[in-house]
């Protein structure tokens, strides 16, 4: 019987590098898979030529949601593919915080508005405002405008509102002080989180530190994905602190950085469980 194939799925121009590309390849190698990269929008690459195709930098799919999404039910269809499809699909669009909302999950303050209708801006809160599209990656057409700056920020989102659902946020001080946590998760257990910086279209990733979960990160993680299917193979809980109590920014299930060049335990996790699903 010949050894199961593996693809890490990334896409065909990245507009930034994946720190753990060669990383997380070599590791797979080293656990005696064949394994390589195959872009989602190469039609050289063809899902159904692997055993197994695990989502990892398909970071432009923004641009084309409708061919991402055609891709991923034929990589569901002829291959094995983690996330899992109604997954991905349930997570495409940043209208499921709604959703965790109304299951009780505390979630940033958040103002929608569908396609060709102008998003109502009032004048911006505190630390001013986030305008951002509902179906971004990579912070695409992620814009933070200051208290003064409420002209602009109407300009902004009512040219993007002519292509994309529109949502906006307050610019909430927790992303600033302590910064934003992102919670790891791989194969039913959380490995670490890091502290960053509150990021933006243009900027550069800027990791602070990285490290365990609190109790109080723990127990908040475990809340949100408590709401996501039984079929989870990784996950990021995106999370900030106001006042002491954990409020939920973002769920990433599709393509999360996992910060696996910050924590060597992570990355051992994640090959193994790649390695058990390939050969099942």
């Amino acid at each position: 019987m010949s050894p199961p194939r593996i693809a890490l799925v990334t896409c065909k121009h990245r507009k930034e590098p994946d720190p753990d590309e060669h990383l997380l390849l070599s590791a797979v190698h080293e656990a005696g898979l064949e394994c390589e990269w195959i872009a989602w929008d190469d039609e050289d690459h063809t899902p159904e030529a692997f055993d197994l195709c695990v989502l990892r930098t398909t970071w432009n799919f923004y641009e084309n949601v409708d061919a991402f999404r055609a891709w991923i039910d034929r990589a569901a269809r002829g291959s094995r593919l983690l996330n899992p499809a109604p997954l991905v699909h349930a997570n495409l669009h940043k209208g499921y915080l709604e959703g965790l909302e109304a299951r009780g999950l505390p979630v940033i303050p958040t103002r929608w508005s569908p396609k060709g209708r102008p998003l109502a801006i009032d004048a911006p809160a505190e630390h001013g405002i986030v305008v951002k599209p509902c179906i971004s990656a990579s912070s695409f057409g992620t814009r933070r405008f200051g208290p003064d700056e409420l002209d602009a920020a109407r300009a902004f989102a009512s040219e993007m509102a002519k292509e994309h659902d529109m949502m906006v946020q307050p610019a909430m001080e927790g992303f600033v002080h302590p910064g934003e946590r992102s919670l790891v998760w791989i194969d039913g257990a959380f490995t670490h989180a890091v502290t960053k910086r509150a990021r933006y279209a243009g900027d550069a990733e800027s990791i602070a530190r990285a490290g365990p979960l609190s109790e109080l990160e723990q127990a908040f993680g475990a809340r949100v994905l408590a709401t996501t299917d039984t079929s989870l193979f990784y996950a990021r809980v995106d999370m900030i602190l106001e006042a002491g109590r954990p409020v939920l920014s973002e769920l990433e299930l599709i393509e999360p950085s996992l910060f696996l060049r910050h924590h060597p335990p992570a990355l051992e996790r994640l090959v193994a469980a790649i390695a058990r699903r390939a050969r099942s």
